[in-house]
């Protein structure tokens, strides 16, 4: 079950751009080194080392016990600074926090010993710019991380218009999110996971979830949750599809069934930060290959793509 926020793991370790203050820096963020992309209403989560807040009890797990999302969790705020052709601060709501400690005995020998993760949601009215991470590209975007109302660590981050990321079980936004095997949450039409025992069909709507997914029309403040109807998202967004064995099929390949396989794409009501993509399944490929007959049983690859970026998912779809 997905809680009302969204995971996007954070393992880039991150060198530059961090102005380390009463000893905490950031052990990660973003996607990939050393960009740190961020979207409107994107739900994310920074990892930290050397944090002088050391939660109690195990696990050490304080998530937000209310909607909208607080500000401020078990001492931690962080705030997004815009500036150049638009200036602003705001402060992001904040999702939970984790801690682990690596060094395995407790009480931890050291601040160092502790990982944390601060999981929180982007300001939904963020200023995206094109890419560009400078100073001097239209918006300057800076996240700076608070302990007890006291300069952590600040860094630049690249506001990108979308920033796709498609949710699996192990994101650390998600309540009991699990760790080793990590499953899509792609699903069907009745609520149930798509997987090897139970494989898409063609033609069937499938509902994929995801974060980052950028701007919407109405706008839902960040930390509230999606009101009914849904919001819709105003990306442009496209898809693709893989078949193990087969060629890539996509928008340009003249398949009637590709021509509109995306139905819906917008927020998720009663959900924080969570959008869904209703989209259809294509015909199999002659020469598609059996999930049984794959290493991970999935056979196709949906990838979920805007003008900004991409991700993609693996499925088991029934073959002929």
């Amino acid at each position: 079950m997905i809680s009302a926020a969204n995971a996007i793991c954070i393992l880039a370790l991150l060198g530059t751009g961090a102005t380390a203050q009463n000893n905490i820096t950031i052990a990660g963020a973003g996607y990939s080194h050393p960009d740190i992309s961020i979207a409107p209403g994107q739900l994310t989560t920074l990892f930290l080392t050397g944090s002088s807040i050391v939660l109690s009890g195990q696990p050490r797990i304080q998530w937000s016990p209310t909607v909208p999302f607080p500000t401020n969790l078990a001492g931690f705020s962080v705030s997004i600074s815009q500036s150049g052709a638009r200036n602003s601060t705001e402060q992001a709501p904040i999702v939970g926090v984790q801690q682990t400690n690596l060094c395995g005995t407790e009480p931890p020998p050291s601040q160092s010993c502790i990982v944390t993760a601060v999981s929180l949601q982007i300001p939904s009215d963020l200023a995206a710019n094109v890419g560009q991470m400078c100073p001097t590209c239209g918006v300057s975007t800076t996240i700076s991380i608070l302990e007890n109302g006291k300069q952590g660590a600040s860094f630049l981050a690249a506001a990108l218009p979308q920033n796709i990321h498609i949710l699996t079980t192990c994101d650390t936004i998600i309540y009991n999110h699990t760790s080793g095997s990590c499953q899509e949450l792609i699903m069907h039409g009745t609520g149930s996971a798509v997987s090897a025992s139970q494989p898409a069909t063609a033609g069937e709507i499938l509902v994929m979830y995801a974060v980052g997914l950028g701007a919407t029309n109405p706008l839902v403040p960040a930390g509230n949750a999606t009101p009914s109807p849904a919001p819709v998202a105003t990306g442009d967004f496209s898809m693709q599809f893989a078949y193990s064995g087969g060629a890539t099929i996509g928008p340009s390949s003249g398949s009637p069934i590709l021509q509109s396989p995306i139905k819906f794409v917008g927020m998720t009501p009663t959900a924080v930060g969570l959008y869904q993509v209703n989209f259809i399944v294509p015909s199999p490929l002659p020469n598609a290959t059996s999930c049984q007959q794959t290493p991970d049983q999935t056979n196709l690859t949906v990838t979920l793509s805007s003008s900004a970026s991409a991700d993609s998912a693996k499925i088991c779809v029934s073959t002929p």
